[in-house]
């Protein structure tokens, strides 16, 4: 599949990218009164982001590419890129692999000057569950990369995604809906997620549901007075479901409180104000060199997008609490020369009861379940794979940090 061309590449590639990136990566910003390292941010983050034991890999970086030490390399700069079909057919490489090495993307130039024009930031999607926070991450990257359903906190982790077009990178933060009674120590966890990803901002989208107390809402989340936050935009989602006069006492009541820079009104379902807004956050991040090459679309692996398609399925296929009690661990997976990719998933359950129920009747449940989610993993890998299910009851797992941090679903794993 072209890994031994790759990793010699690579090898020589680390000493002569260090100066180049090294110098990128010093740059800081100071906030707050703190200079904060954009290199050291990148790093915190993609090892926040990856949680434990990253597995099935397609591409691992030079260390000097992550802004991290050789230890870091080797166990968690990890990358997932994919490329279109044409150009891998156009340079001879498999499809979803890297092209050959005169088109190198890990490369930024080690001649070529730095663009004074390039711009590069964080942004955190922050809102109440369900309020549309992934459909509307999704749209501004261009493609679907955080799962999406019609169930409240879909999304449990911080998901990053990463938009490159011109001369402006976004780093885009989708969170856990924000939730004000904690129930279990996965709530806490999630609302970890939340913060940190506000903490790591550059600017701010507070995505609010039109047709759901938006007002409450807003001043749940906006900021304290005479904070000094991050640039801050009102995304007004599901305006498909309100009158139009509703959507414009809600933009001219943010533009008087004064708390965000900006209110648009979107639809999610439709893409409608998705570009006004991907043009204000193009607009709000700083100027500095970008933190990824333009062909990575998210510093997850694949084995992470492979669990969130098969909790995906679970979710949109069964009702009651099995879906929030209920955990997909990805066990191993396997990329093989010859015949289908090997994936083994878990489920994690908290009940015996709950575990008859994702089975099923002769196991129908759990096949019903095993043939969409290999369905939706064969879609997105692009070449056929062997999904391999089992359920294990882990008795309150979410009320048990060992349990937590054992599923990855601790912001700190």
């Amino acid at each position: 599949r072209g890994l031994s061309w790759r990793r010699a590449r690579l090898a020589e590639q680390t000493e002569r990218s260090t100066a180049t990136v090294s110098e990128r990566g010093a740059m800081s910003r100071v906030r707050g009164g703190t200079a904060t390292s954009r290199a050291e941010r990148g790093s915190a983050i993609a090892q926040r982001a990856q949680g434990p034991r990253s597995g099935n890999v397609r591409i691992r970086l030079p260390a000097s590419l992550v802004g991290g030490g050789a230890g870091v390399a080797g166990r968690r700069s990890l990358r997932f890129c994919r490329r279109p079909a044409e150009v891998c057919a156009s340079s001879g490489a498999p499809e979803g692999t890297l092209p050959p090495p005169a088109d190198d993307p890990f490369h930024f130039g080690e001649d070529s000057e730095p663009n004074e024009n390039e711009s590069c930031g964080y942004v955190a999607l922050v809102g109440l569950p369900n309020a549309g926070k992934s459909t509307i991450s999704n749209r501004l990257l261009g493609q679907r990369y955080s799962i999406v359903t019609k169930k409240p906190n879909t999304t449990r982790k911080r998901v990053l995604g990463i938009r490159s077009e011109g001369d402006c990178q976004l780093i885009l933060l989708d969170t856990p809906g924000v939730v004000t009674k904690r129930a279990n120590l996965l709530d806490t966890s999630m609302m970890k997620a939340v913060t940190t990803a506000v903490e790591d901002a550059d600017a701010m989208l507070m995505v609010v549901d039109a047709s759901y107390e938006p007002y409450e809402t807003m001043r749940l989340l906006r900021p304290p007075e005479n904070h000094n936050h991050v640039p801050i935009a009102v995304v007004v989602n599901k305006i498909d479901l309100v009158e139009d006069a509703f959507v414009d006492e809600i933009k001219a009541w943010v533009k008087e409180e004064g708390f965000a820079a900006a209110c648009v009104g979107t639809c999610g379902k439709t893409g409608e104000g998705v570009e006004r807004v991907l043009k204000w956050c193009n607009a709000v991040v700083p100027k500095g060199p970008w933190m990824y090459p333009r062909e990575i679309i998210s510093d997850h692996p694949e084995r992470f997008f492979v669990a969130e398609i098969v909790r995906e399925k679970l979710i949109l296929q069964y009702d009651e609490e099995v879906p929030y009690a209920s955990h997909v661990h990805v066990l191993d997976f396997k990329e093989r020369a010859k015949g289908k990719d090997y994936i083994s998933v878990e489920i994690a359950v908290e009940r015996e009861s709950q575990k008859k129920i994702l089975i099923g009747k002769k196991g129908s449940a759990l096949k019903k379940l095993a043939t969409s989610a290999r369905l939706g993993i064969e879609e997105f890998l692009a070449r056929p794979v062997y999904l391999e299910m089992h359920v294990k009851v882990h008795k309150d797992w979410r009320k048990s940090q060992d349990e937590i941090d054992s599923l990855g679903l601790s912001e700190t794993a």
